[in-house]
């Protein structure tokens, strides 16, 4: 609103229709001035041509055009204006005076007029008065009028959701949805405190939604340290585990060495005592060589045996365990294992790339001669273990022995 102190207000310059200030204001024969939309509106809406106004029909639809020196000084009154802000928080009886103090109870929309108890007396008391519409103390009672048809404001349109009269129910909204103002105030506090409400939830859930994310960090912050200190308790224990079990087993592989050593040189002992006493019965058999005196030679023979001596051993049947391929089959299949297990554990997207996997079965007779196959033709691998198969020419042979001797180095060496 303009303040009191000027000549000319922002009244002068609203669209009858819209009760804003004019945008676009033009003028029509009769002399009254619309917004350009506004009674652009209003024509194309209705069968007459006529002033919204003051009901003056025409027979041809004038020709409008923007009045510019309206338009700018409109424009004036558009700018923000510092509200006029009532020190005492109150409406003023407008009949106690200038400098009264007494707030006002009640405002009569037909005298335009906010009065005290003892002022409304008249207005409760006389039956001429007791007509008028009494409602609770505004500032603004001109804005509760309308400006076409000075009757109060007592209804709201809902398809344009303009303020209206009865007057203006009856002639220009007929066919439009209307409810009074009350009952659309109430509609509408309703609608704002639900959507508060549903407002005042969705703030309650996303406060309790950063509280259970910031729950679930802590607890995350929480857990993987006790996820550190017991996976370096695991990790070292296994790995002590580890060395104790391959000092256990160099010791086993050199208590079974020094068996097979044992074991072979009691074979060689018991092999090398039955070459003496062999040697000793092919000296005598010599010593009984025939002279051509037969008398003779069967004299000599006659208390000696010459039958080979009687040796119980089948030496065929004796042989040395010394393949330890199996110690070396375990260890490997061990380690790829324990390899795949912490693969699995430092990398979670493992098991989403397992679900792609397929089985892989290779073909003995198509591999590389150094590369050695498995039984169930699942796994492969450079060196002597495995099952080895005879040269074939389909097999891959790009690669050559000194490069796979290379690359035998340098997986030592890692």
């Amino acid at each position: 609103m303009a303040s009191a102190s000027r000549l000319v207000t922002d009244k002068d310059f609203q669209c009858s229709t819209c009760h804003c200030v004019f945008t676009d204001p033009v003028a029509i024969p009769c002399g009254h001035n619309f917004c350009l939309n506004c009674i652009t509106t209003h024509w194309d809406t209705n069968r007459l041509c006529s002033c919204p106004f003051c009901n003056k029909t025409f027979t041809d639809r004038p020709l409008l055009c923007v009045n510019n020196l309206i338009a700018s000084v409109a424009e004036k009154f558009k700018e923000p204006q510092q509200p006029v802000i009532s020190g005492t928080g109150y409406v003023p009886c407008n009949l106690c005076g200038a400098n009264n103090t007494t707030p006002a109870i009640k405002s009569c929309l037909m005298c335009l007029l906010s009065y005290c108890a003892t002022h409304l007396e008249p207005d409760q008391s006389t039956p001429a008065l007791m007509r008028h519409r009494l409602i609770q103390p505004v500032e603004d009672l001109e804005g509760r009028i309308c400006k076409i048809h000075h009757q109060p404001l007592d209804y709201v349109c809902s398809n344009d959701q303009n303020i209206l009269c009865y007057e203006c129910l009856d002639r220009d909204h007929k066919n439009h949805n209307t409810v009074e103002l009350e009952v659309w105030m109430k509609t509408k506090l309703d609608q704002l405190k639900d959507s508060q409400e549903k407002v005042d939830e969705l703030i309650r859930q996303r406060q309790e939604k950063i509280i259970d994310l910031q729950n679930s960090i802590q607890a995350g912050k929480t857990n993987v340290e006790r996820a550190r200190s017991g996976s370096w308790k695991a990790m070292h224990a296994s790995i002590r585990y580890i060395k104790r079990s391959f000092a256990e087993l160099q010791e086993v592989l050199d208590d079974k060495q020094s068996g097979v050593e044992a074991h072979g040189k009691g074979l060689v002992k018991e092999i090398k005592k039955e070459i003496v006493q062999l040697t000793q019965k092919n000296a005598e058999l010599h010593q009984l060589q025939p002279n051509n005196d037969c008398i003779q030679f069967i004299q000599s023979v006659r208390n000696v045996r010459i039958d080979p001596p009687a040796l119980t051993k089948d030496w065929d049947a004796e042989s040395i365990d010394c393949d330890y391929s199996k110690v070396e089959e375990a260890v490997n299949q061990l380690q790829i294992s324990v390899m795949n297990e912490a693969l699995m554990l430092c990398d979670p997207e493992l098991p989403e790339m397992q679900r792609f996997s397929v089985e892989v079965v290779f073909d003995p007779e198509t591999a590389h001669h150094l590369l050695s196959v498995s039984e169930d033709g699942k796994q492969v691998q450079y060196g002597q273990f495995g099952l080895t198969v005879p040269r074939n020419p389909q097999r891959d042979q790009r690669w050559s022995d000194e490069e796979y001797d290379g690359h035998d180095e340098d997986c030592d060496d890692d």
